[in-house]
């Protein structure tokens, strides 16, 4: 809340210099409390209509009186909207490439963001015997991950599958491109040195 202002003025939109905006409210007054700071400590604004999905959207925000109007501190705040539905969207394996050979045992598996994914589930498994995975991983936030020291053998061919997650875990949707596989090369991974100290 600003100190002497009587309401408030809300633009968004699509530019980062706040032109053509899609929405220009003036007058807003809508307060409601919050624990931190008490009964009616925080004015709001709802949204009335619909945004377009998977768009980027700048906001600002003007402390309105009598006399003038003053901007908030500092640059637009923005957000991006999601996709369309509810479940993730589709996505796929990046890399390493399918069938890819001479791997690194400490490889990275990287794969396409899903919109409207909260958490990824990733599973290595050796090749034909999914029931026994070698890494399985889950309430991953980030689309990608680097295997671990020890946790591959030389030589053997695996194959992995990320499957995305809404945060309460109700939707989920597997990437479209199926599991992959790689063999991880003959050579054993560069020891890793840890220095102790002494005395």
């Amino acid at each position: 809340m600003a100190y002497d202002a009587d309401s408030y003025h809300v633009i968004v939109s699509e530019n980062e210099d706040m032109s053509n905006p899609v929405i220009d409210e003036h007058g807003i007054k809508t307060v409601r409390d919050t624990g931190q700071f008490g009964s009616k400590s925080q004015n709001y604004y709802k949204i009335k209509d619909a945004l377009s999905y998977k768009t980027k959207y700048y906001w600002m925000v003007y402390a309105v009186n009598e006399n003038s109007e003053r901007p908030m501190n500092g640059v637009p705040h923005y957000f991006t909207t999601k996709a369309e539905g509810d479940a993730p969207c589709d996505f796929k394996l990046v890399s390493p490439a399918n069938g890819a050979t001479d791997v690194d045992a400490r490889t990275v598996l990287e794969w396409e963001p899903s919109d409207n994914a909260f958490f990824y589930e990733l599973k290595v498994y050796p090749e034909n015997d999914a029931d026994n995975p070698v890494i399985s991983r889950e309430y991953m936030i980030y689309n990608r991950y680097t295997i671990e020291q020890g946790a591959l053998e030389p030589g053997k061919t695996y194959c992995w599958e990320v499957t995305a997650h809404t945060k309460d875990k109700k939707k989920f949707t597997q990437c479209s491109s199926g599991s992959r596989s790689f063999t991880v090369k003959n050579t054993p991974c560069s020891p890793l040195f840890v220095l102790r100290g002494t005395g």
